[in-house]
């Protein structure tokens, strides 16, 4: 790894030690690099360059893999279990808001499915004393575009580095989510 004098264990220098750390933050080895090099200041170009060489260090790979499984244990998850909830978020059907005659149904009433896929609620009473009050529910559901991304992103289908890339992709992903809601 480029800069700076640093002692080595198993292989591995400290500097690679924080970057696979700083890594697990974002998945982003650019960024993992900026802060793992602090107080050093290096450009971002720099960054990129380095933060690349270093991933494909096969000791870097295993630190940071290591380090991924040792989050996941402490966290209580699985994999699958963590896929099974991507899945849940990509997949909902907001039409399943709804019961068959088209009448909103109450959130206790909504499938595990749909009430998964539901990150914030919003309850705003209506109405005054002449006319009587009455209860609005808003729901803000889970971003399909940025679920699909991280699922993309799990299956390494692009990469946050390559950003031309991921910007086109995000394109044809948002045109597909559009079409889906027709």
């Amino acid at each position: 790894m480029a800069g700076g004098k640093s002692t080595k264990r198993d292989g591995i220098s400290d500097m690679e030690r924080r970057f696979a750390a700083e890594y697990l933050i974002d998945l982003n080895a650019t960024e993992a690099y900026m802060r793992a090099a602090l107080p050093r200041k290096v450009s971002r170009k720099t960054a990129g360059t380095n933060g690349w060489k270093t991933l494909q260090r096969p000791e870097v790979q295993a630190l940071v893999v290591a380090n991924r499984d040792e989050a996941v244990s402490r966290a209580g998850l699985t994999v699958d279990e963590t896929l099974q909830q991507l899945r849940r978020l990509l997949m909902y059907d907001v039409r399943k808001l709804y019961s068959p005659e088209g009448a909103p149904l109450h959130i206790t009433e909504l499938s595990d499915d749909m009430a998964a896929a539901i990150v914030g609620v919003e309850v705003v009473t209506k109405g005054n004393e002449l006319i009587g009050f009455g209860e609005v529910t808003k729901y803000k559901l889970a971003d399909k575009v940025a679920t699909l991304e991280k699922a993309m992103k799990y299956h390494n289908l692009f990469k946050e580095d390559y950003k031309g890339q991921a910007d086109a992709l995000k394109e044809v992903v948002l045109k597909f989510v559009d079409a889906g809601k027709r």
